[in-house]
């Protein structure tokens, strides 16, 4: 596969940012577009606005999707960076499974549309945040959709993340990494 992109840092001089990215594989294609705006008004962060374009497809699957984000993060401490974000999701999937084996037959595709917000709290305290020897670090988001306000489902999901570092000597370190999550 190949990924181009371009990402504009300096877009005018109020620190606005943009980049535009694809990834183009032989099963999988995304398109990537995200607007990013300084935010300094109750903790230092940005306002990001993204917009994603996937295609997959594989022996088993053929899916397509895109989603509008719209996002705010903040850092509350050195430790930790908190972001709230609404997602706008249109999906179309179909199962190889699925298939009746006549070729005059399309494929039977299903269709979901999932509005939902999300909060996503980091935390990181470690030695050196490019290749940490000591320190520990976790996420926990939740997101989740009502059915009638903009989801086809009712839906919560819940995930957690834990890294563990500790160094081993001048040139070793010892790794523990941890995940949990669960959809309701």
């Amino acid at each position: 596969g190949v990924r181009l992109g371009l990402e504009r840092r300096y877009v005018n001089d109020r620190g606005h940012k943009a980049l535009a990215q694809l990834d183009y594989a032989q099963r999988r294609k995304t398109l990537t577009s995200q607007y990013r705006i300084p935010a300094f008004a109750w903790a230092d962060g940005w306002f990001t606005i993204s917009a994603q374009l996937a295609d997959e497809q594989t022996d088993y699957m053929d899916n397509r999707r895109i989603e509008f984000v719209g996002s705010r993060n903040g850092q509350i401490n050195r430790h930790l960076n908190v972001v709230a974000s609404l997602h706008a999701l249109r999906e179309r999937w179909s199962y190889a499974a699925d298939d009746d084996g006549d070729d005059a037959t399309g494929p039977a595709y299903r269709y979901a549309t999932f509005s939902y917000p999300s909060l996503r709290a980091e935390y990181t305290d470690a030695d050196d945040l490019i290749y940490p020897r000591n320190g520990r670090a976790g996420t926990l988001m939740l997101r989740g959709g009502l059915d009638g306000a903009g989801s086809d489902a009712n839906f919560l999901q819940a995930r957690a993340t834990a890294s563990w570092y500790r160094g081993l000597g001048a040139n070793s370190r010892l790794i523990a990494r941890g995940e949990l999550g669960h959809t309701f």
